[in-house]
């Protein structure tokens, strides 16, 4: 500092202007000059909010002090701060790690157990034929949020649908008081600032509750961010700094989205197709609640530390299974990145038939987008309705008009207040906006040809 006035440098006005450090201060301005000549630089590290997955190797927060490293190869208990990976202060109730690790080695050589279906079995989920919703979600449990963007995996919005009571928000605390030790289900914002504000201090499971969306705007606002978050590479979230004119800030996604609510509150197929639902049913008896229900499941289950050892046990025999048997040609048939084939192989870590997945994923998809969407059910009723009068082998000579169409709904008393069935136009429009959907679902697909100045369709295979 004998080459310049140390107080005008930016280092030096920084000292004065925070701490009243002067040049007079000569001891101290020599210890700060050794300890940045001697000490490494300071490197640029983004925190991590209760867990991350770098490469194939899951980062899960304990303490503020202390991390677990699962891999291929192991688990470890490491210090916060190795390997580059630095977790966020108090976002975690602390784990002993003494009891995590006899915990681990009590499970050390067993097969992983489907804890979350013996969970489940517990909650009111709808039945399905062989209990598939159930072990569907059990799979997605286990790696949401988990393995939020391994090899770029895209993991869904989680939409949890039921009637007051019937134990949504029940099991969604469950979730977060495993992972982090304490559970916060968020209101439903008033508008995108709440929403943004929200996930910037969220890490692993974003849980809204009690969804009711009456206003259009923030509604689709919220549906067209959702959709982009879940698939982007990079997610985050920009908005206009307050008090600025053009200043922008961006608060990056490190979260997986869960809502519930009474009716499905998102009904865009874009945003069906970014997400997996379940139902829950309260049924017609008498409903007896257990205000305890959460305690009680930890408690069976061994407690926290032992559901939090189970889970870090099942990635483990994951990542160990995905080195083994990954297939980088992988088909899917659900839209989302590494999703489909990553409940594949949750099914085979778990010792349990995999081959239904796929094809459960598909048909439950295109049931609940043709629920939502009258018009799309519309088209399935009418070529329902051509099937049943038709042989097999005739299916694919029928061909019909939109003006034939629209006069078959006029006649039927389901949908003759349908404004876009029955006017041929506004039906030939829709069809074309949204072609593969409906050729997927309902089986209709245009000819290319026209008839009468109509634009024509015939039936094609859709599959089971």
């Amino acid at each position: 500092t004998q080459y310049m006035d140390f107080a005008k440098t930016s280092f030096g006005r920084k000292l004065y202007d925070t701490y009243g450090i002067t040049q007079g201060d000569q001891r101290l301005i020599q210890v700060l000059n050794s300890q940045f000549c001697g000490e490494e630089p300071i490197q640029k590290v983004r925190p991590e909010k209760i867990m991350t997955v770098r490469g194939d190797t899951l980062y899960y927060q304990i303490s503020d002090g202390r991390m677990v490293k699962v891999d291929a190869s192991g688990i470890r208990i490491m210090q916060n701060g190795g390997d580059e990976v630095l977790f966020e202060g108090e976002m975690v109730e602390e784990i002993d790690h003494t009891e995590l690790s006899k915990a681990l080695a009590q499970l050390s050589g067993k097969r992983p157990k489907n804890l979350w279906y013996e969970v489940l079995k517990q909650s009111r989920i709808e039945s399905s034929p062989d209990d598939r919703s159930r072990k569907l979600l059990s799979y997605l449990y286990s790696l949401s949020p988990w393995m939020y963007r391994w090899r770029g995996t895209q993991l869904p919005l989680e939409q949890m649908l039921g009637e007051a009571g019937s134990g949504k928000s029940t099991l969604y605390k469950l979730r977060q008081l495993i992972i982090s030790g304490s559970s916060y289900l968020r209101n439903a914002p008033k508008d995108l600032k709440d929403w943004t504000a929200s996930i910037a201090s969220s890490g692993s499971l974003h849980v809204t509750d009690n969804v009711h969306m009456s206003g259009g705007v923030l509604k689709q606002q919220l549906s067209d961010e959702l959709c982009r978050v879940i698939t982007e590479d990079e997610p985050f979230i920009e908005s206009r700094k307050l008090y600025t004119d053009n200043d922008l800030i961006r608060v990056p996604v490190r979260c997986v989205f869960a809502v519930t609510a009474i009716k499905q509150p998102f009904t865009n197929t874009d945003i069906i197709q970014r997400s997996i639902i379940a139902q829950l049913d309260k049924g017609t008896e008498v409903i007896e609640y257990d205000a305890s229900w959460v305690e009680n499941q930890i408690e069976k289950h061994g407690g926290r530390v032992m559901m939090v050892a189970q889970q870090l046990h099942f990635i483990h025999h994951l990542f160990v299974h995905i080195k083994k048997t990954w297939d980088l040609r992988y088909r899917a048939r659900f839209r989302l990145i590494n999703i489909e084939q990553l409940l594949v192989k949750t099914a085979e870590v778990y010792g349990e038939d995999p081959s239904w997945v796929a094809g459960y994923l598909e048909k439950t998809r295109d049931t609940i987008t043709a629920n939502t969407d009258s018009a799309l059910e519309g088209l399935l009723s009418f070529a329902e309705n051509l099937r049943a009068k038709n042989p097999p082998k005739k299916w694919d000579t029928i061909i019909f008009t939109s003006r034939e169409m629209a006069e078959w709904f006029a006649s039927e008393e389901e949908w003759e207040l349908n404004t876009v069935l029955v006017n041929a136009r506004k039906l030939g429009h829709y069809i074309e906006e949204k072609k593969n959907t409906i050729a997927h679902i309902a089986g209709i697909a245009p000819t290319g040809a026209k008839r009468n100045n109509y634009k024509t369709y015939k039936l094609i295979p859709v599959s089971d």
